[in-house]
């Protein structure tokens, strides 16, 4: 929690929406709470039940399934639920469906 609150000052005091000045004394501030032991509080992913979907207007090229499949692992790094969206051919459809894509 600390680490975020300072990243944030910095971005706003990067884009001149604050001085430097502001930045050290959140900085100072935060250095006081720690040594207190103070207990920050946990931060919680906001973000459930998302679904992204990618598109593949092309899925005819020798590559397609390879790109997809990797386009697949990345997203799911992030999102518990990633759809990809082409005019498959059947063929195709039973090897996404069998990688759970």
């Amino acid at each position: 929690f600390p680490q975020r609150v300072e990243q944030l000052w910095i971005d706003l005091y990067e884009r001149s929406y604050i001085e430097l000045d502001d930045v050290v004394a959140l900085q100072k501030w935060l250095e006081a709470l720690i040594a207190m032991d103070y207990k920050f509080p946990e931060l919680k992913p906001r973000i459930r039940n998302v679904a992204l979907m990618g598109q593949f207007n092309y899925a005819d090229f020798p590559n397609s399934m390879t790109q997809i499949m990797m386009w697949s692992q990345k997203m799911r790094e992030r999102f518990q639920t990633a759809i990809a969206a082409a005019p498959f051919n059947k063929t195709q459809l039973v090897y996404l469906e069998a990688h759970r894509i």
